[in-house]
């Protein structure tokens, strides 16, 4: 038989575990927040001035080894000055994105045409006109999918009469700080 010392010692776990269980929910929820992972994108229409990216095209599995490699790349020649500007990737729609699988072009936006180009890298330009947006303020990992967020800029595109291209560029600001965009008619 449970004594009465033995049941007070049983409810003040539960009681410490309950409490700490909160607390742990509690801190959970703030570190959510803090990263923003309550902030929404930010949508609207903007006009580009065209953009000439420098990078490789890879189409293959998302998760496949030489994709990581040439964001790796481009990461590092950026960091290293030797490829100045802003990290990108230009996502194609294919058929076979709903199979996991991915046709980019990834690299840097660069200001103006190099004197030598990172070797295996290319130019890819995507010409100035009107586009729809989205901005990501928030840390990659809690950020919503840029997947789901470019259905929703689609989307926006229709809503407001515009024909959205097949491709989207993901514009990489920092951990903190995604922009997405897609040209339209």
């Amino acid at each position: 038989m449970n004594t009465t010392a033995e049941r007070e010692k049983q409810k003040r776990r539960r009681r410490a575990t309950v409490i700490f269980l909160f607390l742990l929910v509690l801190v959970s929820l703030g570190g959510y927040a803090l990263l923003g992972g309550f902030k929404e994108p930010r949508m609207s229409v903007v006009q580009i001035s065209g953009y000439r990216l420098v990078g490789k095209e890879f189409k293959g599995r998302s998760g496949a080894p030489e994709l990581n490699e040439i964001f790796g790349r481009a990461k590092s020649l950026n960091e290293a000055g030797q490829l100045p500007g802003t990290l990108a990737a230009v996502y194609y729609e294919t058929e076979e994105a709903e199979k996991g699988n991915v046709h980019t072009f990834a690299g840097v936006i660069v200001g103006d045409s190099l004197a030598r180009l990172p070797e295996g890298f290319t130019y890819r330009t995507i010409p100035a006109g009107r586009a729809v947006q989205a901005e990501i303020f928030a840390h990659y990992l809690v950020a919503p999918a840029p997947g789901r967020v470019q259905e929703n800029l689609a989307g926006f595109a229709r809503q407001n009469g515009l024909k959205p291209a097949a491709f989207v560029l993901e514009k990489y600001f920092g951990s903190n700080n995604i922009v997405l965009e897609i040209p339209v008619e």
